[in-house]
């Protein structure tokens, strides 16, 4: 949603970041899958795509945590929302976006006020969708 404002190196970080993500309870869903395709035509770029296991979330995270805090806030929002794209919350999965936003310096309580939008936005989705096939 908000994708396009990053740089092309936080887009990078992003993509690479959104990869671990996905793959940190050891499962990539279709959903997640589906909503990754979104994401890789919304950045608009060509990335080198790398094994979950190769990336180093620590290294990714430092390219990015001279960015301005409305940088970080989007890379974790668009994050959260792709660990609830198949309504699994894997513990494992909250605990790597947990680790991001703490080392981005995004409290716990903005954190949650991010995953209550998405989860206001998913509702609304599921709503509309309801309209449309009735």
């Amino acid at each position: 949603m908000y994708l396009r404002e990053l740089s092309d190196e936080e887009k990078r970080v992003f993509w690479n970041l959104a990869n671990a993500v996905v793959m940190a309870d050891g499962i990539k869903t279709e959903q997640e899958t589906e909503l990754l395709k979104q994401y890789w035509i919304e950045l608009e770029n060509e990335f080198e795509i790398y094994s979950p296991n190769e990336i180093r979330i620590d290294d990714e995270i430092e390219k990015i945590q001279e960015c301005d805090g409305r940088i970080k806030k989007i890379i974790c929002f668009e994050l959260s929302g792709l660990i609830v794209a198949d309504s699994d919350f894997s513990k494992e999965e909250k605990d790597m976006i947990e680790l991001i936003c703490k080392k981005l310096d995004i409290s716990s309580d903005v954190l949650s006020k991010m995953e209550k939008c998405i989860q206001e936005i998913l509702k609304a989705y599921s709503e509309l969708g309801e309209i449309l096939n009735a």
